[in-house]
């Protein structure tokens, strides 16, 4: 039988709340109670009581048998002094209750056991409340808890852990924890509509670049360029880049940045605006989640997502906590693009039947490497981040995971994200995919890429087909990154409008050029703008769209997983009714047979599955298999989180 002191009457975190704390207290009213000693079994360890008080009344847990609907109501659970909250929580019956002190009010103490979880989740859904401090007896507890909460670093160290639990005293364990207060920071994982700092015409917005390789250094250059911003952070796992990035900054903006590894690092900052995530693909919406989650508007580049289901997190965190997010489809604010898109939606050259888009661009094979130990610059476990733990591979980093499924999405979604965007923002307004093939390979070639090289993707909309092809296997005069339009007049494509019956076509003024748009700078500027104007509306790719588009990625990649090995000789009839994509299908096999590397006769083809798509539900139609793709499992403590 465990030995309970009796309760005192009056006691600060319970007097007239007897509705929401049951727990027996030690200690006289009004002062801080000692923690609880530890007792219980050694075969199962718990404290089924006790409220602890540190830090001068800021913050109290206890193990009281709270409701979760209760969560709603703790502001009645309050200290009578000003400004100083009494949170609570619960442990299981395998875990202890233990309270760290706060550094601020409005601090809440999260711990390990499955009502402590469940009723910390409860206070994060809030919006007002941030997890600060995570403690239990369970070591194994520690570092999942600690990430689903996403807090930067554990707050409680095994000696301090060690201290409570060995019997010393309070005194012992305040004085060192008043030692740690200095050192210890937090993420705040749970935004709030007013998080963001208010801006006024001189101030200047503070952003992180995350992610500083290749396509990271055209957004130093860009943002760096913007007097009225401040590049306050790069984030990157690889050292390495910081130097010669961080020249970069000083030589483009003329000030210093911050770097570091981990961007909860430079979320944690107060002062940040914003994040602009370069990073490859499989860390982008969770990076953003975060980024809204902390406060921060975010500029996240193109797929937004790496599945379809966390792309729908991310719309729901930008609008949860009201954050401006721009995709980075720099198409959007491309005035050459934006007038060809309207002249196509108006039904200047006709009533619109196919929307086709080309991602061809040359692709060599990445070879075959083996495991070795990373770079000790580099910190590869945060690279892989939500990705499964695998050995690192110098054919993986810094490009090549773009072909890898882990990582990447092939070139539909590298290049393939630019001209899918254009070919879904063509379309007549409320269209919706309802269904989807995709075929293609990985040809010419072995070597550890697992994306095709060779791919073609159709999204029927009902009356548009939409279109893209890739082709790999060229050389750099072959590129052709652009986008054509079918009409029942005639078609547009290469800077000329062909009418049916008529061989020239007509110019189309200022048409954009094929190939690769310009880099983004005035999409960054119109990203810059909204975060000041606090506008949405204004964005050029607003996150709902971006999702939008990112899922014709998911949905084309998910077909072709599904399909199977058929010999190209066998194809036929496959398309019937689908004439241009019957044509772009024959166009590929003579592309192939072209090269000189493919030899038809002995190389099967992946030909997708035809799936139906819900487009409301964002689902798939009896096709429980293609639904399981529509996510991805997360490798802890990098999940994706279910609510946000």
């Amino acid at each position: 039988m465990t030995r309970q002191p009796a309760r005192p009457a009056g006691h600060p975190c319970c007097a007239g709340q007897g509705h929401f704390c049951s727990t027996k207290h030690s200690g006289p009213s009004g002062s801080a109670c000692e923690l609880a000693r530890y007792v219980g079994s050694a075969r199962r360890p718990s404290i089924p009581w006790g409220v602890t008080s540190l830090a001068a009344n800021r913050v109290v847990i206890s193990t009281c048998p709270l409701a979760r609907s209760h969560i709603y109501n703790f502001e009645r659970a309050r200290f009578s002094s000003p400004g100083k909250r009494s949170w609570h929580t619960e442990s299981g019956p395998l875990f202890a209750a233990v309270v760290l002190f706060a550094q601020r009010p409005g601090t809440m103490v999260g711990v390990g056991g499955n009502r402590g979880h469940s009723l910390a989740l409860g206070f994060l859904e809030r919006g007002d409340c941030e997890i600060g401090y995570i403690c239990d007896v369970d070591h194994q507890l520690h570092e999942p808890r600690t990430q689903k909460y996403a807090v930067s670093r554990m707050m409680l160290n095994i000696q301090e852990r060690s201290l409570l639990m060995s019997g010393q005293t309070r005194r012992a364990f305040l004085k060192r924890a008043a030692a740690t207060a200095g050192v210890v920071t937090t993420f705040t994982i749970s935004g709030t509509r007013a998080s963001g700092r208010v801006r006024g015409a001189n101030d200047r917005v503070r952003i992180a670049i995350a992610g500083i390789n290749g396509r990271g250094q055209t957004h130093i250059s860009g943002f760096g360029g913007m007097q009225d911003v401040e590049i306050a952070y790069l984030v990157d796992p690889d050292s390495r880049l910081f130097a010669s990035r961080s020249k970069l900054v000083e030589d483009r903006a003329g000030n210093t940045p911050n770097c570091v590894q981990d961007i909860r690092r430079a979320l944690d900052d107060k002062n940040l605006d914003a994040v602009s995530i370069v990073t490859p693909n499989h860390w982008h919406a969770l990076m953003a989640i975060w980024a809204c989650q902390a406060g921060k508007d975010a500029y996240v580049e193109k797929p937004c997502s790496h599945s379809l289901l966390e792309g729908r997190r991310l719309v729901e965190a930008a609008r949860k906590y009201d954050r401006v997010v721009q995709h980075g489809t720099q198409r959007r604010t491309d005035p050459q693009w934006i007038r060809v898109v309207n002249d196509v939606r108006s039904g200047k050259y006709g009533k619109l039947l196919v929307s086709y888009g080309y991602a061809s661009r040359s692709r060599q094979s990445i070879g075959t490497k083996g495991p070795e130990e990373p770079p000790r610059e580099l910190d590869f476990d945060l690279w892989l981040g939500p990705a499964p733990r695998q050995p690192f591979r110098t054919n993986l980093v810094h490009y090549n995971w773009h072909w890898r499924w882990d990582f990447g999405d092939g070139e539909i979604g590298n290049m393939g994200s630019h001209q899918l965007d254009v070919c879904r923002w063509a379309l007549p307004d409320g269209a919706m995919p309802k269904r989807v093939v995709s075929l293609g390979g990985r040809f010419g070639y072995q070597d550890q890429g697992e994306t095709p090289n060779t791919h073609l993707t159709l999204v029927d909309y009902g009356e548009v087909k939409l279109i893209l092809e890739i082709r790999g296997l060229i050389d750099e005069k072959q590129w052709k990154i652009t986008n054509e339009f079918y009409t029942d007049e005639g078609v547009v494509r290469d800077g000329r409008f062909f009418a049916k019956g008529q061989g020239d076509g007509v110019p189309i003024e200022d048409f954009p050029p094929n190939g690769a748009p310009e880099q983004g700078p005035r999409h960054m500027r119109n990203f810059i703008d909204c975060v000041r104007s606090r506008k949405r509306e204004d964005l050029g790719a607003e996150i709902l769209e971006g999702h939008r588009s990112a899922m014709l990625v998911h949905l084309g990649n998910i077909s072709f997983r599904l399909g199977k090995e058929v010999p190209f000789d066998r194809m036929a009839g496959e398309f019937d009714g689908e004439a241009v994509f019957q044509e772009s299908f024959e166009s590929m096999k003579r592309h192939l047979a072209d090269t000189g590397q493919v030899a038809l006769a002995d190389t099967p083809c992946r030909l997708g599955r035809m799936l139906t798509f819900d487009a409301e539900a964002e689902k798939f139609v009896d096709a429980p298999d293609a639904d399981q793709l529509l996510g991805r499992p997360c490798r802890a403590p990098f999940a994706i989180p279910e609510r946000v």
